[in-house]
């Protein structure tokens, strides 16, 4: 039972590879990803162009899993890119200390890896 479920998951990924390499279906995909996303964003121009990758579809990722985005927007949630240091409560921004129950750090992916 095993074995089937895993073929099944690999077939299904099989699947979408012509939508990671160059070809007419990932600017589909990529549309249909960014129109997604934007939905999930609430069509919030300054979340799109803070949270929509600008590269294609394969480079890195497909899209966050579902509710990433929407979390963001949740009345107990923030996000910035002004931190300068972290400390015991919180994160210190330009603003001052904020004090948090969690951090949520980029994972430093290469993103300028593009393949052939």
């Amino acid at each position: 039972m095993l074995v089937e479920y895993r073929k099944k998951v690999e077939n299904s990924f099989n699947k979408l590879f012509h939508a990671l390499t160059n070809d007419p279906t990932q600017a589909a995909v990529t549309e249909q990803c960014t129109r997604i996303m934007s939905e999930r964003l609430g069509n919030d121009p300054e979340l799109i162009k803070k949270f929509i990758p600008s590269w294609r579809v394969g480079c890195p990722r497909l899209s966050p899993g579902e509710g990433y985005l929407e979390a963001l927007q949740a009345p107990n949630a923030e996000y910035t890119w002004d931190i300068k240091r972290i400390t015991e409560k919180g994160i210190v921004t330009s603003a001052g200390e904020i004090e948090l129950d969690a951090i949520v750090c980029a994972t430093g992916f290469d993103i300028s890896f593009m393949p052939q």
